[in-house]
């Protein structure tokens, strides 16, 4: 054997892929060096930039003895400000762009570079990227820079920002790739990224507003225009609203959370110079000279009086502990937010009203009070000269943000369906209110019982008990975070130890409280219909139909059987109570439930109608002197049947071997079962299909993304050779006495690129899948899972509107009207084609109807029916329904 051949093999062996299940350690390594040669210019910049600053140090403590580490012969080059540019020191900029002030900083650039640089290496090419960064570099700090000088130039912060020196850091450098590289990524993580990204640097901007903020700023959008024209795309290809009410959750949610940390970003910030920095000081560790604002406002200069003052001094550890737990009742907020609760988002339009109220008082109120306090009849401030020292300007600014996020709040208040249980709403605020008033009363007894020494304005004072302005004072100022009311120094507190103890108390309890009933509002448990809806979840796995398991999705209300035995799902809208589908649980109570069902909507003055129910429901309900239409067409597989010869099945033999060919798997799992990117890869494909869309996703039953995070509910998608996901369905069960008998297809989403007959070969699949689950079937393949075991039907589900046949003289009209909407439609929603897809698998059809007890309130039940299936409709969509209406038209 020669030793050419020898080489060969042992590359061959050194190649074989690892098991990583016996050697995650080596395979994880494997995965990282894979990684670090993809991305040759991420690694690079970090050694450059960890290189610069170990040298710079290592130079510093060597030749300037301990002197700081920027310091080079009474010069600062690794630093820049804008006096030093002004004259000339350009290089200051580019050297302050390599180096960071400390060890942390070095830490978080080094996180910052691998995250944003990877993204943009493994999008863009390395000249792509190398031409934003220097085309962003340039325009952003330059842009950036005058832009602050523009904004800043007149207020009193500019006579510090002139002079300060600042670390720039690498954001600037590595802002633009990674803005750019956004352009090439799925419409669910680029809107993510872009909404993400700009709302941490609009935070910064608006509370901190040093220069490199606004640098990021400009570098973020010139990135994003360098995305668009590496990708040759329209800037209006890339606006997409988020299709699913979850993802609307979410962003909201972590939107929320990052203004929310904008105090924190205040504090911290040596400059103040954020049009927020003020508002942002109220709920931080600062503390406002109010006595200096009233001087300034009886002095002749026409500047804002309000910019010039900060921090001036700390306050105690319970006035620091209340500003904390504010920060932290804004991040349960969020996190209620993120978990689409509506009362989350009631209580952050509150609290964003709140801030502007307290600008208001802040800004109007509180100047004039203490000019009161400290001039007497000789005060002269009047709103006019506030207007004219600030006033105005400032607080115009400084609720831009709040209302702002009132605006976005209540746009898409209607997406929040979640709602809050009436009783635990109600005992929360109790609680609240009892807590608040009875330590407020224990204090105020306290402090007028006990005699002793209390602190006024910094002086000791004997008295033998406190006035009542000065305890309220004393308890007003332990209620907020530290900044507001704060510039009171002649606050009273009490020196007595009880007294003084209850004063450190009773602010952080309250707060502690008040976040603890925040949590209770927001857990699952507090939901409504929670209870209702896990008995339900246990019912429909007794018994049901074919889409009996929509009746366990979110909005649906229930009426259960006195033996609690069965149930029914409904929704009521417009004094119609509509069902999903007909009865659930144990099929012996179905007829009694359709009697008593009945007779509860009478009670509470509501019209019953049955949507969606089959033949033997139906004629129960005819039985009652009810009427009822055909409203769609179920296609109904029989997978112990399944077969693909012959001549009609050759559209399906075709997408199943093209498929093949282009190394195209199907891979069978839950929401919860497939990994993190199979997730993302899923919701922005649904995301892609929705913009296509004239219309909002339909909702009552028809699926979305949150229907599939329930653990039953099967996924069966596409992966090319790629490994990328490209088609998906979702497959609800049907149970009888706890075991699955039927899937009924829901979910059917594909990417805009996929090959042609892609949703072919997945439902062919699932099919197959089934046809080889059977135990009589000694050609099947064994499965593990009981749930594919034995299924008696594939349900391909109804097509709304399609297939529709008058089912008698007297429903002739209404039938028609339902065809005529359902070719209005048609354009946006296709459900003909849909009818004309599913007949492809040669199902045995089955019709679905719906019954009402009343004809004479038929458009208000088409208005219920419309309602439910479009409950987020709008103006707007109604104008793109015409729209595609009208370019159909213009087409045929």
């Amino acid at each position: 054997m020669t030793e050419q051949t020898k080489r060969s093999q042992t590359a061959v062996k050194a190649k074989k892929p690892l098991d990583s299940a016996r050697h995650p350690l080596a395979a994880l390594l494997r995965d990282c060096g894979d990684w670090n040669r993809g991305h040759p210019l991420t690694l690079s910049m970090v050694l450059f930039f960890l290189l610069v600053n170990v040298l710079v140090r290592i130079f510093a403590l060597h030749h300037a003895n301990l002197s700081p580490l920027t310091t080079f012969g009474g010069q600062n080059d690794f630093r820049t400000s804008f006096i030093k540019l002004a004259h000339g020191r350009w290089y200051t900029a580019i050297n302050s762009t390599f180096f960071v002030d400390a060890v942390w900083q070095i830490v978080l650039g080094v996180i910052v570079i691998l995250f944003a640089m990877g993204v943009a290496e493994t999008y863009l090419s390395r000249v792509k990227i190398g031409a934003t960064i220097v085309v962003t570099y340039i325009i952003g700090l330059s842009s950036g820079l005058a832009l602050c000088y523009l904004f800043q130039h007149f207020s009193m912060a500019w006579r510090t920002l002139s002079v300060m020196s600042l670390s720039l850091g690498p954001g600037i450098l590595i802002i633009g790739p990674f803005m750019a590289a956004g352009a090439a990524l799925s419409p669910l993580w680029r809107r993510r990224l872009y909404i993400f990204t700009y709302a941490l640097i609009s935070v910064d901007l608006l509370y901190r507003g040093e220069p490199i903020d606004y640098a990021l700023l400009v570098g973020a959008f010139v990135g994003q225009a360098c995305g668009f024209m590496f990708v040759r795309q329209d800037v209006s290809d890339f606006v997409v609203e988020p299709a699913e009410a979850s993802e609307v959750w979410n962003i909201l949610g972590i939107i929320t959370a990052i203004t929310g940390l904008g105090p924190l970003v205040s504090a911290t910030s040596p400059i103040h110079a954020g049009p927020l920095s003020t508002i942002g000081l109220l709920l931080s560790p600062a503390q406002e000279d109010f006595g200096a604002v009233a001087r300034c406002m009886h002095g002749a200069k026409r500047i804002d009086c309000y910019a010039h003052y900060g921090i001036i001094r700390a306050h105690n550890p319970s006035l620091v502990a209340v500003s904390a737990l504010a920060l932290v009742a804004i991040l349960i907020i969020a996190w209620g937010i993120y978990r689409g609760r509506r009362t989350a988002v009631n209580i952050a339009i509150a609290w964003n009203a709140a801030e502007i109220i307290l600008a208001v008082i802040y800004y109007f109120l509180l100047p004039v009070l203490l000019d009161v306090l400290m001039y007497d009849e000789k005060s002269n401030v009047t709103i006019l000269s506030m207007i004219a020292h600030g006033s105005l300007h400032a607080f115009l600014v400084t609720s831009l943000l709040p209302f702002v996020l009132i605006v976005i709040y209540a746009s898409q208040h209607r997406r929040f369906h979640i709602v809050t249980r009436r009783s635990r709403l109600y005992a929360g605020m109790v609680i609240i209110a009892v807590s608040f008033v009875g330590l407020s009363l224990l204090y105020y007894l306290t402090a007028r019982l006990t005699s002793g020494p209390w602190v006024y304005e910094g002086d000791f004072l004997s008295s033998e008990q406190m006035g009542d302005f000065d305890i309220f004072v004393s308890l007003l100022t332990q209620y907020m975070p530290i900044g507001f009311l704060s510039f009171l120094r002649l606050e009273p507190h009490p020196l007595a130890a009880f007294p003084r103890l209850l004063f450190h108390l009773i602010g952080p309890l309250v707060w502690i409280i008040a976040i603890r009933v925040l949590i209770s509002w927001f857990s699952q448990d507090g939901v409504v219909g929670f209870r209702e809806h896990r008995q339900a979840d246990r019912l429909v796995e007794q018994g049901g139909e074919s889409m009996s398991f929509m009746t366990t999705w979110e909005g649906n209300e229930y009426w259960f059987s006195p033996s609690g035995k069965s149930a029914i799902a409904y929704r009521v809208y417009l004094g119609i109570a509509l069902t999903v589908t007909g009865p659930f649980g144990d099929p012996q109570e179905y007829k009694q439930d359709l009697i008593d069902f009945t007779r509860f909507c009478e009670k509470n003055s509501w019209m019953p109608v049955f949507y969606a129910v089959h033949e033997d429901q139906r004629q129960a309900l005819e039985d009652m002197q009810w009427s009822s239409l055909d409203v769609g067409t179920e296609m109904i597989i029989d997978p112990r049947q399944w077969k693909t010869t012959g001549k009609k099945w050759q559209d399906v033999r075709t997408a199943i071997n093209k498929a093949k060919r282009q190394g195209i798997v199907d891979v069978l799992s839950t929401y919860q079962e497939a990994s993190l990117d199979v997730r993302s890869q899923i919701i922005g494909i649904s995301d892609s299909w929705a913009d296509e869309k004239s219309l909002p996703e339909m909702k009552f039953t028809l699926g979305g993304v949150e229907e599939l995070r329930d653990p039953r509910v099967k996924l069966l998608y596409a992966v090319d050779a790629q490994g990328e996901v490209i088609a998906v369905t979702s497959w609800l069960p049907t149970y009888r006495q706890g075991k699955v008998v039927g899937w009924t297809l829901d979910f059917m989403r594909h990417r805009p690129d996929a090959v042609n007959g892609i949703m072919e070969f997945l439902i062919a699949r699932m099919a197959e899948r089934l046809r080889d689950g059977q135990s009589d079937n000694p050609q099947g393949a064994d499965t593990d899972d009981p749930t594919m075991k034995d299924v008696e039907f594939l349900s391909l589900s109804a097509a709304p509107l399609s297939g529709i046949q008058p089912l008698g003289k007297g429903s002739a009209v209404p039938t028609h009207v339902l065809q005529m909407t359902a070719k209005i439609l048609e354009p946006a929603y296709g459900f003909h084609s849909l009818l004309f897809f599913k007949k492809k698998f040669q199902p045995q059809e089955s019709h679905v109807f719906v019954a009402y007890p009343d004809a004479s309130r038929l458009p208000q039940l088409a208005l219920a029916v419309t309602h439910a299936y479009l409950p987020d409709m709008s103006m707007r969509d109604v104008i793109s329904l015409m729209e595609a209406v009208s370019k159909k038209k213009e087409e045929k």
